[in-house]
């Protein structure tokens, strides 16, 4: 019950960051086919985390490169 639980809350929350949160570039065709809202907005959480998660990786990379001296190379 408990696991059913958080897993209800997550959703909840994806769903609420979903709805909230306008991400900068076009919408995914993915996105825009599903059809009940709440798994739209499910998977636009997910995409708004995703988003999140790549440009905190990508700001932790530069500082570590500044504090070791190394000259940052672009991902291809």
């Amino acid at each position: 019950m408990l696991t059913v639980a958080f897993v209800l809350a997550v959703a909840a929350v994806l769903i609420g960051l979903g709805r909230a949160v306008r991400l900068p570039q076009p919408a995914p065709a993915l996105l825009t086919d599903t059809e009940p809202w709440f798994a739209r907005d499910l998977l636009a959480g997910l995409l708004v985390l995703r988003e999140i998660s790549l440009a905190h990786a990508e700001r932790l990379e530069r500082y570590t490169d500044e504090m070791s001296g190394r000259r940052r190379v672009p991902h291809a």
